[in-house]
């Protein structure tokens, strides 16, 4: 009994996930629908913040306030790069649609190159 309780372990829940290997086109598209959403997210929340709460009040808690100063300056940065990103990922997709790249291997390697920017830009600032 011990050997096919040890044996159902083993075995994946769903064997064509095993051999499934993502592609880059799609991880391009949920990562451009991410930042989508993400950037449309923002701009509601700093719009919601802006009529709701903009006085001279908050102002000053902004001003004086330094976790709300960092963390405000931080929110700037991110949604800089979730935009930076957005429009990086249009353009490659805008020349996808229109044939520009007509060698697979050039796209696949512009695809890792712009990746791999991205990746730096995040990490590294």
């Amino acid at each position: 009994m011990k050997f096919l309780y040890n044996f159902y372990l083993s075995r994946p829940y769903a064997p064509h996930l095993t051999i499934y290997k993502l592609q880059l086109s799609s991880l391009s598209s949920i990562f451009h629908r991410l930042s989508a959403l993400l950037l449309i997210l923002g701009i509601v929340f700093v719009i919601t913040i802006y009529f709701s709460l903009f006085n001279i009040f908050l102002y000053k808690n902004l001003l004086f306030n330094k976790f709300l100063f960092i963390f405000v300056h931080f929110c700037k940065f991110l949604f800089l790069k979730f935009g930076f990103f957005h429009i990086l990922n249009g353009v490659k997709t805008i020349l996808c649609k229109l044939n520009f790249f007509k060698n697979f291997e050039l796209l696949t390697f512009i695809i890792k190159i712009f990746f791999s920017l991205i990746i730096c830009i995040i990490l590294f600032g």
